[in-house]
């Protein structure tokens, strides 16, 4: 079943790629949370990928092969970044040290369409930007012509700059789930409820964060799934009506935490709310009420 659902996963992107995660889902008819961390999966051991570009909170992705299909998200950009964007892509490459503040803030934010590389001329090494389809042999010509010397006497030795990849958060096996353990003491009614309502759920508590006492938790919870036990991040909200900035802060802190969220709270959401989490949040957080 589960090796089934990644392989349609997997075609489904291969064929309509990029796409948005809610499509994703509906295409294996399965909620959000499941379809979540199959394509986390698929990410980690790179089948697929995953954009920085958004619509609204929602990434896409798409398959090896598919990157020049990625020129159809430029409208997902506005601003400054939609101005980065047409100065990488017209330019081909671009100088990181005589690039105004804003082009250098810009050009690190659209990682999909502009790639670091670090060039060594002389003894010195310098970072520019190169448009993402770019290889860097194709680079050399246009750094010859940017630094305007004869290109015997250009000897750049090009690499990618490193970087910290963060790994998706695998499955956890449920033997391996961690007791619970709270960062501060709490004996509220409403704690006592989310106990209740994640042990109804068979879900484990793996670690609690007081934020305000008997108003707000946040959690790191073991969510059982086909897949295994597979690791959350939980807001809960003592509050009578949640709204789209309470749900916007949870997701951040989600996506900071590199975890799919799920909202908790015994209020209900606000209409405008609810059209944001439909709109914008594409799936990525699951709301439910503690009864």
């Amino acid at each position: 079943m589960v090796n089934g659902d990644k392989q349609k996963i997997f075609d489904f992107v291969r064929k309509e790629g990029p796409v948005l995660p809610v499509h994703i889902s509906k295409q294996i008819g399965s909620n959000i949370l499941f379809a979540g961390a199959l394509m986390s999966e698929l990410v980690a051991n790179k089948k697929i990928f995953l954009t920085t570009v958004k619509r609204g909170s929602s990434p896409f992705y798409y398959a090896p092969g598919q990157e020049s299909k990625l020129q159809s998200l430029e409208n997902c950009l506005f601003g400054r970044e939609k101005d980065a964007y047409n100065l990488i892509k017209e330019n081909k490459i671009v100088r990181d040290k005589t690039a105004e503040p804003w082009q250098r803030v810009a050009l690190r934010a659209i990682k999909d369409f502009a790639h670091p590389i670090q060039v060594k001329l002389g003894g010195d090494t310098e970072v520019f930007w190169k448009w993402y389809l770019l290889s860097n042999e194709q680079v050399k010509p246009y750094l010859m012509n940017l630094m305007k010397v004869k290109q015997e006497k250009l000897k750049e030795k090009i690499e990618p700059v490193k970087k910290i990849e963060v790994a998706p958060e695998e499955a956890l096996k449920e033997e391996k789930v961690e007791k619970p353990k709270k960062v501060q003491q709490d004996t509220s009614k409403f704690l006592e409820e989310l106990k209740g309502y994640l042990s109804g759920k068979s879900i484990h508590l793996i670690a609690s964060e007081i934020i305000r006492k008997g108003r707000e938790i946040n959690l790191i919870v073991g969510v059982p799934s086909n897949a295994g036990i597979l690791k959350y991040y939980v807001k809960a909200k003592n509050k009578k009506t949640i709204n789209d900035a309470d749900l916007s802060l949870a997701l951040s802190e989600g996506q900071q935490r590199k975890l799919p969220v799920l909202f908790l709270t015994k209020g209900k959401l606000t209409k405008k709310a609810e059209k944001h989490m439909e709109t914008n949040m594409g799936g990525q957080i699951v709301f439910r009420q503690i009864r």
